[in-house]
């Protein structure tokens, strides 16, 4: 794998593909292709060229970076292991300390947003990711305004996890 991966804006919400929520004809067809995250998410349109994230903090320590997952029941635990591993290994790859990954289990529940925020808050870090932007809401009002609140609340990037 790349140590030094590449950092994308997004521009499209399409489903990740490789996320077994989804339910997409492409699913699992790129787990053998090495991640990487692209991001932020921007809240305005596409940035010009492509953009990475501080790798340290003003102390030189590795910079934190949080995952966010939106699981239903239809997932065991095996596939949401699986999907937080996919959050971890392209973050530490990339330099960042992977914290932890909160998750939010009923639809239209943010309790596990909530908390991801006042972490953020909490710890002074300033980047999540996420396998694809769905997790944080498939209404897109609904995910700009979640991007916009970990934007402003904790001066926070959104990242996506893509593959090569």
């Amino acid at each position: 794998m790349n140590d030094d991966p590449t950092w994308l804006a997004v521009g499209d919400d399409a489903p990740c593909g490789c996320c077994p929520r989804r339910g997409s004809r492409r699913a699992g067809r790129c787990a053998s292709r090495p991640a990487r995250l692209a991001g932020p998410v921007p809240t305005r349109p596409l940035y010009p060229s492509p953009v990475r994230p501080a790798h340290r903090d003003e102390h030189g320590l590795p910079a934190l970076i949080y995952g966010y997952l939106r699981v239903t029941d239809d997932l065991d635990d095996h596939a949401v292991r699986a999907m937080e591993r996919a959050l971890q290994e392209p973050a530490e790859t990339a330099g960042l300390c992977y914290a932890t990954t909160f998750h939010d289990d009923q639809p239209g529940y943010h309790g596990g947003f909530d908390e991801l925020t006042r972490e953020l808050q909490r710890a002074q870090a300033h980047h999540v990711v996420v396998p694809c932007l769905g997790h944080l809401s498939e209404h897109p009002l609904l995910r700009t305004i979640m991007i916009l609140r970990l934007t402003r609340d904790a001066n926070a990037r959104v990242w996506v996890v893509t593959r090569s």
